[in-house]
């Protein structure tokens, strides 16, 4: 495997339009963390600013979802945070959603071919398998924002034949400051744009990529088991799913499989 090219905090922030970097208020690279989340969460105090951005080269306790390991190696992926404030109150309904079309527009931009799809609630696949996910989490009044994207996975037990990376679908070597940049000039563009308007204004480009509409899916929710076809997401980013009694269900949270392939 090559070697990869170091995290640079230099060649990141000139990937960004000025606009864009000048909503960072820290930008930290490191060579090793237990978890970029956990360390924005330890850090963040009431008063610290919006927009304190950090990546990491390898994560050793890195999370996804409902506590989920999320396998780090060095020099094979992006795993990053950024911390935001909101107005308190605001209504994050949907933040998740939001995010993820803003990193699919960025990998867009960055030239991904077609196919690049968006799994309820915050899963980025690419052809039916998974190029990376969001994690959020609350942090002294703000709103902890976690990315992962694979780009060069190690060919090893540890990475399932679900999962896929930019190497893979591109063929080519992923330029990873460049990506980072490209990342956080869609975040700190967009963000803004959900502090006023919310989910409503992404939920047509959400569309775009919603691998699980008119689906037959699987949801479980709790102790119970759901299914039946998928009807969109709703302005508060919930699942709409129609189920195999034809009775309508809304979801805020729930973990989901296709039950179509």
């Amino acid at each position: 495997m090559l070697k990869a090219v170091a995290l640079d905090a230099v060649k990141i922030m000139a990937a960004m339009s000025s606009r864009a970097r000048s909503g960072i208020s820290r930008l930290e690279v490191f060579s090793i963390l237990d978890s970029t989340n956990t360390y924005l969460l330890q850090e963040t105090q009431v008063d610290t600013p919006s927009g304190w951005v950090c990546f990491a080269d390898q994560q050793t306790q890195g999370r996804g979802r409902q506590g989920k390991t999320w396998h780090s190696p060095a020099g094979s992926n992006i795993y990053g945070s950024l911390l935001w404030r909101f107005s308190p109150d605001y209504d994050l309904s949907g933040l998740s959603l939001a995010i993820a079309v803003m990193l699919v527009e960025a990998l867009q931009h960055y030239g991904m071919p077609t196919g690049i799809q968006l799994k309820w609630p915050n899963d980025i696949w690419f052809a039916g398998r998974k190029l990376g996910g969001i994690l959020l989490e609350q942090a002294q009044g703000g709103v902890v924002i976690g990315f992962g994207l694979n780009l060069r996975l190690p060919r090893d037990t540890h990475f399932s034949p679900a999962w896929i990376d930019i190497h893979e679908i591109t063929g080519n070597i992923p330029q990873r400051n460049h990506l980072i940049g490209l990342l956080l000039d869609s975040l700190f563009t967009q963000l803004p744009v959900f502090a006023t308007q919310g989910v409503v204004s992404f939920l047509s480009r959400w569309r775009n990529y919603d691998v699980l509409y008119q689906r037959h899916i699987d949801v479980q929710a709790g102790q119970r088991k759901y299914s039946g076809i998928v009807q969109g997401i709703n302005e508060q980013g919930a699942l709409l799913l129609c189920d195999d009694q034809g009775v309508m269900h809304t979801f805020y949270g729930a973990e989901v499989t296709l039950s179509d392939l």
